[in-house]
């Protein structure tokens, strides 16, 4: 009920009512049904979804890494976070993802 209530409050509880709370609930027995009843429509939208998140060319510039670390790991770390960032498809100067906040 605490996480329903803050929900109302600030987008990050939003996002997590929506993800992990009554909500997401609700929204799995949904999907449920759609894959049992409809599975290609459920399907193209999975397929949309991964789409915007891997292919889209706004990939690079509309993602937020957040890491936390001391000052050790964050040094033994960021040669693999370098790579990751280079991996990732996209141009890195393309257009940029809607900004929720």
């Amino acid at each position: 009920a605490l996480q329903r209530m803050r929900a109302r409050y600030t987008a990050a509880g939003y996002i997590d009512e929506k993800m992990g709370g009554i909500s997401y609930l609700q929204t799995i027995k949904d999907l449920l049904k759609q894959a049992e009843t409809d599975w290609p429509t459920l399907l193209k939208k999975l397929k949309e979804i991964r789409s915007t998140i891997l292919e889209h060319p706004a990939v690079r510039n509309g993602m937020i890494l957040d890491i936390t670390g001391d000052s050790k790991v964050l040094s033994t770390i960021q040669p693999s976070i370098q790579k990751l960032l280079q991996d990732l498809p996209g141009e890195k100067n393309n257009e940029k993802l809607q900004d929720f906040y």
